[in-house]
């Protein structure tokens, strides 16, 4: 599961990369005859400098000679040093690796209520050298609203993001649900209520909150309550592990710090292994463990 914001709206994308083309058809006018897009890796090597990773990456075509290339960034806050860092991304893609023959886009995905304040072009100049990128930048308001539960069932993905940009508003959230409800396969359904519930934030998490907390027939919310209710057990269950393999640590380190001392010839009390047995602090058994190497007296060790 997902376990931000950022890494939410990174698994949406990975998963559905024609949102890429969505994007670009939408707001740059970019067409693509073919839309079957993949997932690429998304690190490229500048050696000797350093390695570049953007967040989803995916082209058409062959991997080895893409026809063309998206990189995908999702950023939860926008800055002008973050757009630039676009510009590099695309340079890397360019010259390290190929000059594909339908070209580089860049598309970032962002919830930051100011984006249509930052330029869609930027321009990076150093000497005589200049590079200029457009960006395609999908905030709130490139992000439609839902409007019906249809929009949903028809595209799932896409109503993920609206329900992160938009589900401060009233009545969203409940047709984000009803639609996915509609979709007819819960389990499938379930996976994107697990997206948008990772991607939200404020309102849109406490409306969404709502709506799933509510006593239904709905199976959709059922059943993702179900997997909530699981993993909360899980991770529960690996707390308690952890917890009791730290406990157990610590008694063991206790009891070596007393064994240190009768190997020294120094008399331990019952009492001294009494207390050894109750650690449960691992940093404190640590220290009596340190102790234990030049005390003169047991009680040292507690001092």
């Amino acid at each position: 599961m997902p376990v931000s914001r950022h890494d939410g709206l990174r698994t949406v994308l990975h998963a559905h990369p024609e949102l890429a083309g969505w994007a670009l058809a939408t707001f740059m006018g970019t067409e693509f005859d073919d839309t079957s897009w993949k997932v690429g890796d998304n690190e490229i090597n500048t050696r000797p400098s350093r390695d570049l990773h953007s967040d989803v990456l995916i082209f058409r075509g062959q991997a080895q000679a893409p026809a063309c290339l998206v990189i995908n960034e999702i950023e939860t806050e926008l800055s002008d040093a973050k757009l630039r860092r676009c510009v590099e991304y695309a340079v890397a893609w360019w010259l390290y690796h190929f000059k594909a023959s339908e070209g580089i886009h860049v598309v970032i995905f962002t919830p930051d209520a100011k984006a249509d304040a930052f330029p869609r072009e930027v321009v990076v100049r150093s000497g005589a050298l200049t590079l200029s990128l457009k960006l395609c930048i999908v905030g709130p308001n490139q992000i439609p609203q839902i409007k019906t539960a249809r929009q949903v069932t028809d595209h799932p993905a896409l109503a993920c993001l609206s329900v992160m940009a938009h589900g401060h508003v009233p009545g969203t959230c409940e047709r984000f649900v009803q639609g996915l409800a509609d979709i007819g396969n819960p389990a499938y359904a379930v996976r994107y209520i697990d997206y948008a519930y990772e991607m939200v934030k404020g309102a849109a998490k406490s409306n969404l909150e709502v709506v799933l907390s509510m006593t239904t027939d709905n199976e959709v919310i059922n059943d993702f309550k179900r997997t909530l209710e699981a993993r909360g057990e899980a991770r529960g269950e690996a707390r308690g592990e952890a917890r009791g393999e730290a406990r157990g640590e610590a008694k063991g380190k206790a009891h070596g710090a007393l064994q240190i001392l009768e190997h020294r010839g120094i008399k331990v009390t019952p009492d001294m292994w009494t207390r050894a047995d109750a650690c449960t602090d691992l940093e404190q058994a640590e220290r009596w463990f340190q102790r234990a190497l030049e005390a003169e007296r047991a009680e040292e060790l507690f001092d």
